[in-house]
């Protein structure tokens, strides 16, 4: 896990020196990883939730981006990361270098978008037995198996322990719900920078309609403005019309212009 800021600046054509970007102060304690060789030359690279993204790769040339891809994919991978994300514009230059590294688009999947200038509305209705809080690894132990059932999750073996590596980090949550003392609903995910992200939500079968689900994401979208996330997304099944709804009743809104691409490390 990348646990410190790396830095390499060198000079530039002219003999000056190449100052890197640095994060916002409340974000010093993400993982982020900077590599500049010179001024047009950029790829940050950080762990979000309990996948990897690229956030930003600026190369002069296709051969320098995919080179600088090339770069924060094996960084990610040096920390331990199992899978990565990119955000692309399908028709920009910079999907056909993705693509040239590995990444993938995700297919059947519909991706969603939520500005999070503030903090959400309290969630309302919901029963007096309800409780969310923080989970812990004994929680993750016991819903472990549920959350790897649920098809459209698809929740892999190897969240399950970067998750228990990474309960008490600032930029990351792992939310359950309880009503009556047992554990019916769970949350997952975590920030870089300003990009925030959902991984997972769940909440078992028959406990939905009672505003258990309004309650899991607003305790979400709180843990992520705290951690300094002001974009937030998250992926749903194409075709499952209910959870598309059910985030667009949350604020979320569709992207059709721009796209998640991923790939296995």
């Amino acid at each position: 896990m990348l646990s410190t800021i790396r830095t390499e600046i060198r000079s530039d054509t002219t003999g000056q020196v190449s100052r890197e970007p640095q994060p916002p102060a409340r974000h010093s304690r993400q993982p982020v990883s900077f590599r500049s060789v010179e001024r047009e030359e950029l790829v940050v690279a950080g762990s979000m939730g309990v996948r990897g993204l690229i956030s930003e790769v600026r190369g002069r040339t296709h051969e320098e981006t995919v080179r600088l891809l090339g770069e924060g994919v094996q960084s990610l991978r040096a920390d331990g990361v199992r899978r990565a994300h990119i955000l692309v514009d399908p028709a920009d230059l910079l999907a056909r270098a993705a693509e040239e590294v590995g990444f993938r688009y995700c297919p059947g999947e519909t991706l969603l978008r939520r500005e999070l200038d503030d903090l959400p509305e309290p969630a309302r209705g919901c029963s007096n037995t309800l409780s969310v809080r923080d989970g812990d690894a004994e929680d993750l132990a016991r819903i472990g198996l549920t959350l790897s059932k649920v098809s459209t999750l698809e929740f892999k073996g190897w969240e399950l322990l970067l998750i228990r590596q990474e309960l008490r980090r600032p930029d990351r949550f792992f939310k359950v719900l309880e009503a009556n003392g047992d554990i019916v609903g769970a949350s997952i995910g975590g920030s870089f920078g300003e990009q925030g992200t959902i991984s997972h939500t769940w909440v078992a079968p028959s406990s939905r309609n009672q505003g258990f689900g309004e309650a899991l994401s607003t305790a979400s979208l709180e843990a992520l403005y705290a951690a300094g996330a002001r974009n937030v997304y998250l992926m749903t099944t194409s075709g499952n019309d209910r959870a598309t709804r059910f985030w667009q009743r949350q604020g979320f809104q569709e992207r059709a212009d721009v796209s998640f691409m991923e790939i296995d490390l």
